[in-house]
């Protein structure tokens, strides 16, 4: 039984802040909703926030002559002799030994604050702004736009992934680390200390947060992975310092064996061996034994065994799949190479026609701005919103890049001018383990929209898409499909998601330069 009442404040401090954080998500789950409703309140939104960096940038420049007239004072103060001691005020109720956290951050001197606010708005700056690129506007954007996005984006929930994504992605690619990762968080809480039970709060922290987000993508899993792999590294600690000991203990016991020496008999000329007593100054450990040497053996050759597949996991998703969206979940979507190819095309006609000196006419319609603004940023006469962009031209562009669904329009109605081929522009996993279509019940009418719709993460598991009628979860086809995507990269479901884009060259165009779309 506890002998204090730190338990007890401490089930209150949490159930008093559930409190407070179900009322602060719920306002800000209104004000995402109420941002995003309709364009007037983003309109609306959009110029507060714009008002806000207005505010804060001229609102800076007096937090700095602040901050300097109460750097000007202390200084003044301890050149005077007024200089306090380290222990004022509320530090004066601190235990020095029973509270090292709090007692150093009361007794700090102002220096270090003093520095560690240049440095770390100096590093703020030099990154927002773009290497002084972009002042001020780069401070109001790192100060308020990213939160601004992420309250935008939380109510569009991008990716429409479900709150179970991150433990369905993270086991399929970190076995190690999640393994050891769990006997970390036991032995943590079993033998805490301060740091261990920082990590357990690290860890358990950033999986509620990233698994309530809206967004959640796979390249934030790094957040949680993080925390996760110290936790395996808290987990073996014990097996291989046993391990380590024991071999350190043989190599002493063996440097201080008994030294054998030969000595005759007087008589009878036979000679006998004689121990001589152990050396003097050289002593057998006798170390303490805190981990079993057997079950540490085990527990690092399980190490091992589950190292394996996470390199091989590595491997492939950092060099042979580093940009197949449909066999890497840790991708989920990517640019597909097909870029590479229309690319390749544009280059030969720009070459054939314009020396290679980048003045191709080109018409790009706004699906398909991103990613070819990056792709075409060398090239002189793009017609970005084709073809409204560039309505003069429209009719003697000579090639043409589309995509989504606008796409199939311009098919029909560019048939007899032009001649088209179609690619992948992002390629993407398959998402089957999506939860099934909600059917309405007495109690949930299904009123909120699935962007997504599968068959649901443990039928996807066994079956893929298509599980035969009136399946359930198969282990054993579940771990058969595993191994077989771990070791082969076998989809569990379709390869075949993608957004596509279109090429059309000019026919003329094609008959003189015999490249075709």
């Amino acid at each position: 039984m506890p002998t204090t009442w730190a338990p007890v404040l401490l089930l209150i401090y949490f159930g008093i802040l559930g409190i407070i954080a179900k009322i602060f998500f719920g306002k800000l789950k209104e004000l995402s909703i109420f941002i995003t409703s309709n364009t007037a309140n983003t309109r609306t939104a959009d110029v507060f926030v714009a008002n806000l960096k207005d505010v804060t940038i001229r609102t800076l420049p007096w937090l700095g002559i602040l901050l300097a007239v109460v750097i000007g004072i202390l200084l003044f103060r301890e050149f005077k002799g007024y200089a306090q001691s380290d222990r004022h005020g509320l530090a004066l109720r601190i235990d020095r030994r029973k509270q090292p956290v709090l007692d150093t951050i009361l007794t700090m001197p102002w220096t270090h604050w003093f520095f560690a606010l240049v440095c770390s708005w100096f590093l703020f700056v030099i990154l927002f702004t773009v290497l002084f690129t972009n002042l001020p506007g780069g401070i109001g954007d790192g100060i308020w736009q990213g939160l601004y996005y992420w309250l935008q984006q939380q109510q569009v929930a991008r990716g429409g992934q479900p709150w179970y994504y991150y433990f369905l992605l993270i086991p399929l690619y970190e076995q190690i680390g999640v393994v050891f990762g769990l006997a970390g968080i036991i032995r943590c809480l079993v033998r805490p200390t301060r740091f261990r039970l920082f990590l357990v709060f690290w860890f358990v922290g950033n999986v509620f947060i990233y698994t309530w987000a809206g967004e959640k993508m796979p390249w934030l899993m790094i957040h949680m992975t993080m925390p996760m792999m110290i936790l395996a590294a808290v987990a073996l600690e014990p097996a291989v310092l046993a391990l380590v000991q024991a071999v350190k203990t043989r190599m002493q016991a063996s440097a201080a064996q008994p030294i054998t020496a030969e000595k005759s008999s007087d008589a009878d000329g036979v000679t006998t061996p004689v121990e001589d007593p152990v050396p003097a100054g050289i002593v057998v450990p006798t170390p303490r034994r805190r981990t079993p040497l057997a079950v540490s053996v085990a527990t690092i050759a399980l190490a091992v065994v589950l190292l394996i597949p996470t390199l091989q996991n590595m491997f492939q998703v950092t060099f042979v799949h580093s940009a197949d969206g449909p066999h890497e979940m840790m991708i989920y979507v990517q640019t597909s190479t097909d870029i590479n190819t229309m690319m390749d095309k544009i280059d030969t006609l720009d070459k054939k026609l314009y020396k290679g000196d980048h003045q191709i006419p080109i018409g790009l319609v706004d699906d398909a701005t991103w990613p070819f603004a990056w792709y075409l940023r060398d090239y002189k006469n793009v017609c970005y919103n084709f073809p409204d962009g560039c309505s003069t031209t429209a009719q003697n562009i000579p090639v043409i890049i589309s995509s989504g669904d606008k796409m199939v329009n311009m098919q029909y109605q560019y048939r007899n001018g032009y001649q088209f081929h179609q690619y992948h522009m992002r390629t993407q996993w398959d998402q089957g383990y999506m939860p099934p279509a909600c059917k309405p019940t007495a109690t949930d009418h299904c009123t909120d929209p699935q962007a997504y719709v599968g068959v649901g993460p443990w039928l996807w598991l066994s079956y893929g898409d298509n599980p035969p009628p009136g399946a359930k979860f198969d282990l054993g086809r579940a771990v058969n499909n595993v191994w077989s995507w771990w070791w082969q990269r076998k989809a569990f479901g379709d390869t075949n998601g993608s957004y596509d884009m279109g090429l059309f060259i000019k026919n003329d165009v094609t008959s003189e330069t015999n490249v075709t779309p």
